[in-house]
């Protein structure tokens, strides 16, 4: 490694959003760069896609096992780093009994105990990709959310919802307490992408329960009727690039709201996967499901109300503000977006594949 660069940290390196950090800031030039991992599975694989994006800066990556919730290597991840990004995506497909004791631990918990990691080593700047839900209340209708929008816990929202608000009420009360003593040493930045809106092509194949899932349901014909909701699209290097700006136009405790294009699934269907995904090869719903199904779905699974909030609102992120802040360039489009994604999906057999499952 170069020791003359300023050491960075990712948490979460192999995440959707977080492998292309990795290898945009080694394109850079101007960092080194420690990324951590929670699966060994995923190691070699990554090490081989990003010695093939940065060859030139490769001796300037290096790649660790860390744990949100194992302080020890928390500190280790993070000792000497200038910058850490916290991009680790909280698991929260688990049973409603296991939530408090597995999902919101990682992401509350292991937040804060980042933080206490930092706060000992030096570090400058913590820049953390939180969710539009942190901002957007469902409960208050149609409308454009800002970076001065906050979103409160209520009895509608989702294990994911109430995972983030919790998670960045950890953030507020920890640089709180810190400004209070005033013994704070660094800045803190949330990024506020819709996470679930976020598309492109993976470094690392895996499908969750993202955007690339939702994707693969609709390509696979496992969707053949469309949900009322609308998605704040962004592209996964545009998030990317997004956080690197933040390092150093990136204000302390300010909330940037990511969005390049707000598009309803059926116009995404409609406009941009069918005219290119064309039966009888591909069998592709257009239709949207009727409102009085998810009604009943709402009285079985905790996600079916928040599914009932935003069915047919418009609730669309401010990117605006966050391209301006930043001075992030002209984004790629939604339409070429997507098109990619499932581009991706097709060639490399991701077709039909179940959530959760590590393809490498």
């Amino acid at each position: 490694m170069d020791s003359s660069k300023p050491l960075v940290t990712v948490i979460g390196a192999s995440e959707y959003v977080g492998a292309w950090l990795v290898a945009k800031l080694l394109q850079t030039g101007q960092y080194r760069v420690r990324g951590t991992l929670k699966n060994p599975r995923k190691l070699e694989y990554l090490r081989g896609r990003l010695k093939d994006l940065c060859e030139s800066e490769y001796e300037n990556l290096e790649l660790v096992l860390a744990d949100l919730l194992d302080y020890t290597s928390l500190e280790k991840a993070v000792d000497g780093a200038s910058v850490v990004f916290m991009m680790a995506y909280g698991a929260v497909k688990v049973k409603m009994k296991d939530f408090e004791g597995t999902a919101l631990k990682v992401m509350v918990e292991g937040t804060a105990d980042l933080l206490n990691a930092c706060d000992g080593a030096g570090v400058q700047k913590v820049i953390i990709k939180s969710d539009s839900t942190a901002l957007i209340d469902f409960r208050k209708g149609s409308g454009t959310y800002g970076h001065d929008d906050i979103s409160e816990e209520h009895s509608k929202c989702t294990r994911f919802q109430i995972a983030r608000i919790r998670q960045e009420k950890v953030v507020k009360s920890f640089v709180e307490e810190l400004d209070q003593r005033k013994e704070r040493k660094f800045d803190v930045v949330l990024m506020n992408p819709e996470n679930e809106s976020i598309s492109g092509a993976p470094l690392v194949p895996e499908i969750k329960e993202n955007f690339l899932g939702i994707l693969n349901l609709i390509l696979g014909g496992k969707m053949p009727y469309l949900p009322a909701l609308y998605h704040n699209i962004i592209d996964v290097q545009d998030v990317a690039q997004a956080h690197i700006n933040a390092i150093e136009k990136g204000k302390h405790m300010e909330k940037y709201p990511l969005c390049c294009e707000t598009i309803k699934a059926k116009e995404m269907v409609k406009n941009i996967i069918i005219p290119n995904f064309r039966p009888p090869i591909y069998q592709i719903g257009d239709k949207e499901m009727s409102k009085c199904l998810i009604w009943i779905v709402s009285f079985c699974i905790p996600e079916g109300k928040a599914l009932m909030l935003g069915w047919n609102k418009k609730f669309e992120l401010d990117g605006e503000y966050s391209t301006k802040e930043l001075g992030l360039k002209e984004c790629i489009s939604a339409y070429d977006s997507v098109l990619e994604t499932c581009n991706y999906l097709v060639q490399n057999n991701l077709l039909g594949k179940a959530p959760g499952q590590i393809l490498v």
